[in-house]
């Protein structure tokens, strides 16, 4: 792969470059009709995909009717788009919405980034584009089109989706507030003013950063147990280092995350309750528990996630299981026999008792001896 990436004249700029002018300028009359149509929906909060997108459906989904309509209207669209498109370059693909939403996302962010650089009246003429979805600039979308990189695993993926939430939450708050009192439909307005709410509060705080917490713990472990060039020795040594560290978290860690918490709470203006007071049930104030909020947040939040992935990695590696990988591992040759493990073959044995008996595991032990 590192060979690959090197290999300049095999890269997607210097293939496109290799194109005709007709056929860039196709390209990009594909691309603009996808995004043009994905900006539509991100203003109104409307779903992208149908059951079934096939030819002859009636009923292929918003996007691609939506873009059959807009295709219908103007011809240089319509004589590139859809059927007209070559297979491998329709730009319509799941994986391409998904990437002009996140290339979409990214720019919005450094519009909202330069506001802040802004005079006022510059200001409101910028939200006033960032709310109509007009923020977009063609040749650095198309880049980040143009230059995409393997996705991230799924693991992976979770704890840097995690991180950029942290550190992009006020820009995040701040747009979908534009949302909920400038957007131009009702129920995207309502959505929006909604997750300011939930997002902004203690409790979603303190489980976001219980998650991160617990994500980077197990993220060496979740990227060895993806790769293909299985370590299963080393897998196993991470395996227990991250029960060991889950572990640690749980009884010595509950005060450095509050103490987190809060600071990330003062830093963004969200309200710290107070902890000792009775745990509110849901959203009504007239119902309430009979244990405290840092009681709740304590064991039902911080203990109960930290248990459940404690109990989810004993579950998938138990000591039996943990004894057969590691058994099976020192009997591998890699590296001339460099897992080799005497004891860890004996116990594997152990697990076999019809094929091994108490003399013939004697035997067995004797012989490993004198084999290494």
């Amino acid at each position: 792969m590192m060979l690959d990436l090197m290999n300049q004249a095999q890269s997607i700029l210097t293939s496109l470059n290799k194109q005709s002018g007709k056929i860039k300028s196709e390209h990009r009359v594909r691309l603009n009709a996808s995004i043009d149509v994905i900006r539509y929906f991100l203003k109104e909060g409307m779903p992208f995909r149908g059951h079934d997108e096939s030819v002859a459906s009636t009923r292929r989904g918003h996007f691609l009717d939506l873009l059959k309509w807009y295709a219908d209207r103007k011809e240089d669209v319509k004589n590139v788009v859809l059927e007209k498109a070559p297979k491998n370059n329709t730009m319509t693909s799941p994986d391409i919405q998904k990437d002009i939403v996140n290339s979409y996302a990214k720019e919005t962010v450094k519009a909202r980034k330069r506001r802040e650089m802004l005079r006022d009246d510059q200001a409101e003429k910028l939200d006033e584009l960032l709310v109509l979805g007009e923020v977009h600039t063609g040749s650095r979308l198309n880049q980040e089109l143009e230059l995409q990189r393997p996705d991230d695993t799924h693991w992976g993926s979770h704890f840097k989706t995690l991180c950029n939430f942290i550190s992009l939450f006020s820009s995040i708050v701040h747009v979908l507030g534009v949302l909920a009192n400038q957007g131009s439909n009702y129920e995207g307005k309502v959505l929006a003013k909604s997750l300011v709410e939930d997002i902004r509060s203690y409790e979603f705080v303190c489980i976001l950063h219980v998650m991160l917490k617990i994500l980077a713990i197990t993220y060496d472990l979740n990227m060895a147990l993806q790769r293909k060039d299985q370590d299963i020795v080393s897998a196993m040594k991470l395996v227990d280092f991250s029960k060991r560290q889950l572990q640690t978290m749980r009884e010595s860690k509950w005060n450095s995350l509050m103490e987190d918490v809060s600071s990330f709470c003062d830093k963004n203006g969200i309200v710290i309750p107070k902890i000792d007071e009775k745990y509110g049930l849901g959203k009504s104030k007239h119902k309430s528990s009979t244990v405290t909020y840092s009681h709740h947040l304590h064991v039902d939040v911080f203990c109960a996630a930290i248990d459940f992935q404690l109990s989810e990695l004993n579950k998938h590696f138990s000591e039996v299981n943990t004894d057969l990988l590691l058994g099976m591992a020192s009997l591998s040759p890699d590296n001339s026999f460099s897992s080799y493990n005497k004891n860890k073959i004996v116990k594997l044995a152990t697990y076999y008792p019809n094929t091994f008996t108490a003399s013939k595991l004697e035997d067995l032990s004797c012989e490993l001896d004198k084999l290494y």
